[in-house]
């Protein structure tokens, strides 16, 4: 039985080696053969130097001498105790011993000296030393050792005394015998020219000895400690070698090495959202760090370790530890003036790289993406095609708002801090909100096999914040139909790897924790719920389409096929004759622009892939028209220089492309491109090798003198989409204060030209909030990346392409298997893909204005099968003062006109929207018909009252306390505006004090009715403002407008007194502790004292003061909701006591959710039968009331209680907008335009 697989979040080196056949070993060869014409001479010298053979006995020999010298030393320890035997006859012994001896001592004593010099083989040992550092100090070692040890060997052999003397030893003998210990000693002290005298040198030959060995030792050793000192002052850290990969996993980078490429793949890399906290990075790169690299490295000292070497030397490569490494990226220069030169060095290293490792994960860049298929055929594991990727972004961003800033929110992990910090600016929490997410590769439980994808993107978007786009095949990524089933793999315990959306890793581990139990209770009773009436594809299904099955991701060398054919080059058309195209090239040059020209492209300069851009713009289906190429947008390019032939011929057969020559910053040539009409402005920067400014932060100084050139013009003419590109991040700031320059020059003017266009706040204001808010999280940052970035106007209008999204996205491919192709076809499409499915932009429609998000996610996953993953807003007035990109922004987010949605999926056109909604119009009529049957009247109550007796004292101590009150603000409920107004207060009040009605719960209320609303108020002379305290809209411009209108004598230092009234249960308390929120004074912001709140009315039963803002110091009165003593009709209190203004004991919860069945009915609104999962609509509420028993816990309960729960839940669910937004009170149809809406006007600090 074969036991389960573990299953792995990516793919580790481990795991790469596993499915890899392991290569034969080879055999050893100890000698080389002879080759054909070698001589023996040569052949035989071959084997001595190169051979393992003669290598082995070379060490061997070294090994036997060295074993030669500690005998030779055991034996003369004590001393040189030779004794010479007699051979002679003992009759001749007389006359031979009376002769000296000498040739016998000379052969005893150069045999003994030849025993001493075989220590000189210790330095055959030098060959096994690996850098020129531990060669040169093992030399030095070797060299003392053998003078020592052969000077003692030698020294004791001359001074021994073969023969017995008896006389002195000084004068007669000149001999001695010395123990071996003590001749080591005396050559240490001599040489060390120490010489205490205690032992020397006797005979004649010894005193030359020790005097040569001295002056032989002050000459080699200092030379060799010379080299071993210049080799350790050349010697740095980046000459060593790595050698922590058996406790740290590691990656190489190697190829062109840029600091500001590192600064943002080193953040993104150790971001801890991507759990690389036990790799370590090797940078192997042929010259030293630079300044800034420098700096750079002491950030992540513990974490990257710099290498001086070639990635093409297999020495360097050692050093790098590359056969034990997790991964390898290979950079590749983007600015080169070679790119064809810059791809093939990447090919080299990327060929090296796979030699010296063959499993290792190799992730390569190239520019040119003709190249991508080769260097993929050569060893790349993945690659990323720079110019495909960069040109392919810049060429969708012209015709799809906010393209740039959706990928790099996506691509790039942010900060944790941001999900526990809440900004004071309304628009910047739901924008943060989609910063927090980004792209992640998941492993599918098993348990959800058998459903289909859209049913697994249903389930996981409402149940956490995780959407499903993509899914790994054996064909590699591709975006599966809706009804893909999901099948099982080959692991036990995973279904699929699906790439998706998700809000941080959290997210994605909140998904791993679903309950199995869960899931399969899904399974079986929620599934795909019939085709929808209305088919926008109208595809019919083809038998012939190959049905690709889910992977994880092992079949290595199938996907890398399948991307060997999606980067394959393209076909260009047949070449035309040199006069042909001599002619075209001149007629494109000089022709101009059509005067006729509109909806089009303007490019300031020309792209270095010119041809993948329009490529891009041209196979991009446009959603205006039928989809077709014939619709997609004219370009025209600007710049001071046209492109040559060769680089035309490949552009020739687009249609619509015009050249003007000239420059961006001047009038005259931008007025021949027709700016005016345009509808996008691309912005190019000139990027080479060679910077012409010696500050490289300079490089966009062109770029952002353009931009600035075009928004000064465009304040006569209409503004174009504006998209520009920068190569240093932090450029970014400047382009924001173009925009805070223009606010400023807006703030200038008379007072009467100000509207609600320009923000309230100024400038300096902005800027020291935006400060205070990002406090302290700059210097936390990983990486050293300016976080605070992300709130840069033109980042988050989408206006702005950096190259920090390729950096981003190569550092994902380590723990991210495969994203470079998902992103690729997420933006490009596949190519085998017939119904191309990417990413697209379309407005919103009609029908979905002041939905809710989740809403119209929902109905374009059921209708449309496509995933919508944010929306861009443009700029509105002070709550949204420029445009900005929602990533998948929180669920009760309301669609606003204008608004657009990012949505991925088959791209639909405009004439598939409105077929849409004719079929949507058609199942309107058939509810209207079913609708007939419904009740056309309800039997209302005899009379409905209610006034406790704490409201008629706080009426009274609201007219005493009247004269103190320097603006009045009446809180209303925006469902029902002129039902919870009270007629008393306003005959109470009068016209005396400047008055403000606050129409609170706007989410809530039918936001289609708010002009009518408005108009409506100022016809009667009240300005009024629509509030929502829950989702915290337009409340500082409520205290702005106090501020603006208090008549108070004294209110530089006594403040403005502010008194709130209303009806019960309209949000008034909850306002006031709104306004002490978003204090300046965090003593007033986080003070005890607050307004008391509660979800019934009646909570607040006195007059209280509370102080809610500081400079300038405002008090507001709180005060009880009072309702009218005699209610008018029956009708108006139902009405109250539906949106809880009264008490629902005192009519009853039962005829309160009867009146509720009732009014839902007659709007004609069923989402109530979507929300409680209803067959159908229903005008009887005892049915409701059953069908909810087992939401709300009644069942088993006594009759009378079961109905009093399910009142109590359905009205709940109203109350919270569970059923839809809806304005209960009659609505004149009189149009008038929306500038009965109060002006905003910046408020003075006094």
């Amino acid at each position: 039985m074969a036991l389960p697989r573990r299953p792995q979040r990516h793919l580790s080196a481990a795991h790469i080696n596993a499915l890899l056949p392991r290569p034969a070993r080879r055999k050893r060869e100890y000698f080389a053969e002879r080759e054909t014409g070698e001589s023996v001479r040569d052949w035989v010298q071959r084997n001595l130097e190169d051979s393992l053979g003669c290598y082995l006995v070379d060490v061997f020999m070294a090994m036997l001498s060295i074993f030669i010298v500690v005998y030779n030393a055991y034996l003369f320890w004590d001393g040189a105790a030779v004794v010479l035997t007699k051979w002679m006859i003992g009759s001749r012994f007389a006359y031979i011993s009376s002769i000296d001896q000498h040739k016998a001592h000379d052969i005893v004593e150069v045999s003994l000296v030849l025993c001493s010099l075989r220590v000189l083989r210790l330095f055959r040992f030098l060959e096994f030393t690996t850098s020129s550092l531990q060669y040169q100090v093992l030399a030095v070692f070797v060299t003392i050792v053998c003078i020592v040890i052969s000077t003692a060997g030698i020294l004791q052999v001359v001074e021994a005394c073969f023969t017995e003397c008896k006389g002195d030893k000084d004068t007669t003998c000149r001999c001695q015998n010395l123990s071996y210990l003590d001749l080591l000693y005396f050559v240490v002290v001599s040489i060390s020219t120490l010489g205490y005298g205690d032992i020397y040198p006797l005979s004649t030959n010894g005193k030359f000895l020790i005097s040569f060995v001295i002056l032989l030792t002050f000459i080699v050793v200092p030379i060799q400690i010379n080299r071993v000192s210049n080799i350790i002052s050349s010697h740095t850290d980046y000459t060593s070698s790595y050698k922590e990969a058996k406790q740290h996993p590691h990656v190489v980078i190697t190829g062109h090495i840029d600091v500001e490429m590192l600064s943002v793949f080193f953040g993104e890399f150790f971001h801890p959202s991507n759990l690389n906290w036990n790799e370590k990075i090797v940078i192997l790169n042929p010259s030293p760090p630079a300044v800034e690299a420098k700096k750079m490295l002491n950030m992540y000292e513990n974490k990257v370790q710099y290498i001086v070497g070639s990635p093409m030397l297999d020495e360097d490569l050692t050093r790098a530890m590359l056969h034990k490494a997790s991964a390898c990226y290979v950079l590749v220069n983007r600015n080169a003036f070679r790119p064809q030169h810059a791809d093939q060095c990447s090919a080299l290293i990327t060929i090296a790289l796979r030699r010296g490792n063959p499993t290792c994960p190799i992730y390569s860049q190239v520019i040119n993406a003709r190249n991508a298929g080769t260097i993929l055929k050569m060893g790349a594991s993945d690659v990323l095609i720079a110019g495909l990727m960069k040109f392919s972004i810049l060429g969708r961003s012209c015709e799809m708002f906010g393209l740039p800033t959706l990928l790099l929110n996506m691509l790039t992990q942010s900060h944790a801090e941001l999900s526990q910090r809440v900004s004071p600016i309304l628009w910047q929490n739901s924008y943060l909100h989609g910063v927090m997410h980004g792209l992640y590769v998941i492993d599918i439980p098993r348990t959800f096999s058998g459903l289909s994808f859209g049913d697994l993107i249903r389930f996981l978007y409402d149940k956490t914040p995780v959407i499903p786009l993509a899914l790994l095949t054996e064909d590699g990524v591709q975006f599966p139909d809706m009804e893909f089933k999901l099948g099982a793999t080959a692991d036990p315990n995973l279904c699929c790897k699906v790439y998706v959306l998700a809000k941080g890793l959290t997210a994605v581990e909140e998904m791993l924790r679903i309950p199995p139990e869960q899931i399969l209770s899904y399974r079986k009773n929620n599934r795909r719920k019939a085709k929808s009436s209305m088919d926008l594809h109208h595809l019919t299904p083809d038998s012939t389409k190959k049905s690709s099955k889910p992977a994880l991701g092992s079949d290595f060398e199938k996907i890398r096929q399948s991307l060997i054919a999606m980067y394959a080059p393209p076909e260009h058309p047949r070449a035309l004759d040199d006069d042909d195209r001599n002619a075209e090239y001149v007629d494109f040059t000089s022709s101009g622009v059509p005067s006729d020209i509109a909806k089009h492209i303007i490019v300031c300069g020309f792209p270095t892939d010119t041809y993948q851009f329009l490529k891009t713009i041209r196979e991009a289906p446009s959603v205006a028209g039928n989809g077709n190429e014939s619709d997609s947008s004219p370009v025209v390019f600007l710049a001071p220089a046209v492109i040559d032939e060769d680089e035309f011929t490949k552009i020739r057969h687009f249609d619509d492309v015009y050249f003007v020559m000239g420059s961006p910053v001047n009038f005259a040539d931008l007025k021949k491109t027709r700016i005016g009409v345009a509808i996008s402005v691309l912005i190019l920067t000139l990027t080479s090798e060679e910077s012409q400014y010696s500050d490289p932060n300079m490089v966009d100084a062109d770029a952002i003198t353009t931009l600035r050139y075009i928004v000064e013009i465009s304040q006569k003419l209409s503004m174009p989409n504006l998209v520009v590109e920068l190569a240093r991040p932090t450029n970014v700031k400047l382009l924001s204060s173009l925009a805070t320059d223009h606010r400023m020059m807006g703030l200038a003017r008379p007072a009467a030209a100000i509207n609600r266009q320009l923000s309230f706040r100024t400038p300096r204001r902005a800027s020291s909030r935006r400060d205070s808010f990002w406090g302290g999280l700059d210097d936390s940052a990983n990486g050293g990346s300016d976080a605070s970035l992300v709130l840069e106007e033109y980042i988050a209008s989408g206006r702005v392409y950096m190259n920090s999204i390729i950096d981003s996205l190569m550092s994902e491919c380590y723990r991210k298997p495969w994203i470079t192709p998902f992103v690729h076809i997420l933006i490009n499409g596949s190519h085998d893909d017939p119904e191309s499915k990417r990413l697209f932009q379309l407005e919103v429609p009609k029908a979905f204005v002041a939905l809710s998000y989740a809403t119209c996610f929902r109905k374009f996953l059921e209708q449309a099968s496509c995933v919508a993953i944010g929306i861009w807003r443009p700029g509105h007035g002070v709550l949204l003062p420029h445009p900005c990109v929602f990533i998948n922004p929180p669920h009760d987010l309301e669609t606003e006109p204008g608004d657009l949605f990012f949505l991925v999926g088959r791209p639909i056109t405009d004439a598939e929207v409105l077929e849409f909604f004719a079929h949507n119009s058609s199942s309107n009529k058939e509810h209207e018909k079913m609708s007939g049957a419904f009740r056309k009247t309800f039997m209302y109550p005899a009379k409905i009252n209610w006034f406790p007796g704490h409201m008629a004292v706080a009426r009274r101590q609201m007219v005493a306390q009247l004269d103190a009150v320097d603006v009045l603000i009446e809180v209303r409920d925006a469902r029902i505006p002129w039902s919870s107004a009270n007629p008393i207060l306003e005959e109470t009040f009068g016209v005396s004090k400047p008055r403000l009605i606050v129409f609170n719960k706007s989410d809530l209320a039918n936001t289609n009715l708010q002009q009518r609303i408005e108009a409506q108020c100022k016809e009667n002379g009240t300005p009024c403002l629509f509030t929502s305290v829950t989702k915290g809209r337009k409340i500082p411009s409520i205290l702005q407008w106090c501020n603006a209108h208090s008549g108070a004598q004294f209110k530089k230092t006594a403040g403005t007194m502010v008194m709130v009234v209303g009806i019960p249960n309209v949000g008034k308390s909850s306002i006031i502790n709104e306004f002490r929120r978003l204090s300046s004074s965090q003593k007033l912001s986080k003070g005890k004292k607050r307004a008391m709140v509660g979800p019934t009315p009646g909570v607040t039963v006195r007059n209280d003061i509370i102080k809610v803002n500081d400079k300038p110091a405002i008090y507001v009165v709180d005060t009880p909701g009072v309702m009218l003593p005699n209610i008018p009709s029956a009708e108006t209190g139902l009405t109250l006591a539906l949106t809880g203004a009264i008490k629902d004991q005192v009519v009853g919860t039962e005829l309160i959710a009867d009146y509720m069945l009732f009014k839902l009915n007659q709007m004609r609104s069923t989402r109530y039968v979507d929300a409680l999962n209803l067959p159908e609509p229903t005008d009887n509420i005892q049915e409701l009331f059953e069908h909810v028993y087992k939401k709300c816990g009644a069942l088993g309960k006594e009759p009378d209680v079961q109905n009093k729960l399910a009142a109590e839940f359905l009205l709940q669910e109203f109350r919270c907008g569970a059923f839809g937004q809806f304005t209960l009170d009659p609505i004149s149809m009189k149009t008038t335009p929306s500038a009965a809406a109060v002006e905003i006007t910046p408020a003075s600090t006094e």
